[in-house]
């Protein structure tokens, strides 16, 4: 009994027309077929990548470049170690930046302080310490970031413009790839 319904059910099956979708729909499914994959990723890497390479292209430029305040100062007899300081203008909280070793045959320092925040201006206290670790000398001095802001300003612009040309030739490349792994592949809808 089971078998006389399942044999009519498959003549009734198989006696039906084979539907095939219109025109519009299979363009619509072949599109989407050889759309590359992974197309919603592009913006987000692509952010990543231009964000990565930014941040890079910043730090290195700023290491060459050295954008900040420099102080120098002479030497005094019998100072082993000079300390230099920070505050904010107006600001009697001094925070050490660096302790410097004096040497035998050196009459000229200089320290280079390139973390500053732009439009910010500072003092700077610089002392020099005996053997003994009783003060030599000190001296305050004001610095202002006016001058350093268009250096920082142009490593940053450089930074990105050098980003943005990265992007558009690594961006470039990988459409190619992509391009080229998706040439191999065939997809086709089949009766």
């Amino acid at each position: 009994m089971q078998n006389k319904h399942f044999s009519q059910l498959q003549t009734i099956i198989s006696s039906q027309e084979e539907l095939q979708p219109s025109p519009v729909v299979k363009q619509r499914i072949m599109a989407k077929i050889h759309q590359p994959a992974h197309r919603w990723l592009e913006p987000a890497f692509r952010w990543a990548t231009g964000t990565a390479v930014a941040v890079l292209v910043m730090f290195v430029l700023w290491i060459v470049v050295q954008p900040g305040t420099v102080l120098a100062w002479q030497s005094f007899q019998d100072v082993t170690t000079f300390r230099v300081y920070r505050a904010p203008a107006g600001s009697a909280n001094y925070k050490l930046l660096r302790e410097i070793e004096a040497q035998e045959e050196v009459t000229r320092y200089t320290f280079l302080d390139p973390l500053l925040i732009p439009g910010q201006d500072y003092q700077y206290k610089v002392e020099g310490l005996q053997t003994e670790g009783q003060l030599a000398f000190q001296e305050t001095i004001s610095g202002n970031t006016a001058r350093v802001l268009p250096a920082q300003l142009a490593i940053i612009l450089t930074s990105l413009m050098l980003t943005f040309a990265t992007l558009y030739f690594t961006n470039q490349s990988l459409v190619n790839h992509v391009q080229s792994i998706f040439a191999f592949s065939t997809f086709s809808i089949s009766k």
